[in-house]
């Protein structure tokens, strides 16, 4: 039954940040309204372990000029929500924005996320959802040269939405990265891609009553595009709505 609130922060010149690192949550809250970051040797904001009773919650992160930016890690997340409403990242190395190693009955939602120049970036990897939401509504990317959305091992009851994405001028990007699905939903609703070398919207191992939904792509300019590919399906639908594609050298719908 904590709570943990951080209004405002502003840091300048920072090479590396944890924000809030958090061994396990349960019913716990923890609200981070503002924080702006520039130029900084090492910045670590919260380090928590077992946090209890409540939500997580996280308002808006800014980070400008830092090598690497880990937004949250979190670890054995149960019966609650995770929230991060706007992240805006300029000049980055590495980020992470979200790493959980086991979610049960529990919601992650990214709402906007802009990044420009930054060499490689994961936006959501989970090892294990039950009966969770992941979900993700705008992502704007610019010259990045490797990009990770969703990377979850494995979903049991779980859905996951990708809802608008678009990216310019990046070698690699993986959208939806699973590698088990049971009566799991993915939808991936809009993406625009310009300027990609490689390209794999939805990678998936397994899925065993599951529905996997990609409603508008629209590609111009790239090497290589993997829209879905799957290598066991039971009792599984796979819809792929409308695809538009300009000066592609090779897709495999």
């Amino acid at each position: 039954m904590g709570i943990i609130p951080v209004e405002t922060i502003t840091v300048d010149r920072v090479d590396s940040i944890n924000i809030i690192t958090v061994d396990t949550i349960t019913m716990g809250i923890i609200t981070v309204e503002t924080i702006t970051v520039r130029q900084i040797g090492q910045y670590k904001h919260h380090n928590s372990r077992h946090y209890n009773n409540g939500h997580y919650n996280s308002g808006n992160h800014y980070s400008r000029q830092s090598g690497q930016y880990k937004h949250h890690n979190s670890r054995h997340y149960n019966n609650g929500h995770y929230n991060s409403e706007t992240i805006t990242v300029d000049r980055v190395d590495s980020i992470n924005i979200i790493t959980v190693d086991t979610i049960t009955m529990g919601i992650i939602t990214v709402e906007t996320i802009t990044v420009d120049r930054v060499d490689s970036i994961n936006i959501i990897t989970v090892d294990t959802i039950t009966m969770g939401i992941i979900t993700v509504e705008t992502i704007t990317v610019d010259r990045v040269d490797s990009i990770n959305i969703i990377t979850v091992d494995t979903i049991t009851m779980g859905i996951i939405t990708v809802e608008t994405i678009t990216v310019d001028r990046v070698d690699s990007i993986n959208i939806i990265t699973v590698d088990t699905i049971t009566m799991g939903i993915i939808t991936v609703e809009t993406i625009t891609v310009d300027r990609v070398d490689s390209i794999n919207i939805i990678t998936v191992d397994t899925i065993t009553m599951g529905i996997i939904t990609v409603e508008t792509i629209t590609v111009d300019r790239v090497d290589s595009i993997n829209i879905i590919t799957v290598d066991t399906i039971t009792m599984g639908i796979i819809t792929v709505e409308t695809i538009t594609v300009d000066r592609v050298d090779s897709i495999n719908i």
